[in-house]
């Protein structure tokens, strides 16, 4: 009777262990990191980013909040006019903070766009 209860639980024991394998579950292709940066009014700011995957071109801001509210709706070419405080080269990806002298204090959060691969990726 012993070796017939055993046997359920011997049949079972690889699927157990299989169970408890680690698996990889991410596959991604394409990421983008830029650090968190903190600057003092007047500073300038330039930050390449990193990245993981095909590199990435095409860089373009689409929305800038301050505190949680739209802060700027930059211009989309990618030009730098006098009074812009933030700026992505559309090449590479540096992304710069400057003119900060007027800027106002606070948590400011830059939605942004760039392409790898062939594949254009979303960073609100």
């Amino acid at each position: 009777m012993k070796r017939i209860s055993r046997l359920p639980i011997c049949l079972l024991l690889p699927f157990l262990l299989a169970a408890c394998t680690p698996q990889v579950t991410d596959d991604t292709v394409f990421n983008l990191y830029y650090y968190n940066i903190g600057l003092t009014p007047g500073e300038t700011v330039n930050i390449s980013p990193s990245y993981i995957g095909t590199p990435p071109t095409g860089f373009r801001i689409y929305s800038i909040t301050r505190n949680g509210k739209v802060f700027y709706e930059p211009r989309l070419d990618g030009e730098l006019t006098e009074d812009d405080s933030f700026y992505i080269n559309p090449s590479d990806g540096r992304f710069s903070v400057q003119n900060t002298i007027d800027l106002a204090t606070g948590t400011y959060s830059v939605s942004l766009t760039c392409t790898s691969g062939g594949v254009e990726y979303d960073y609100p």
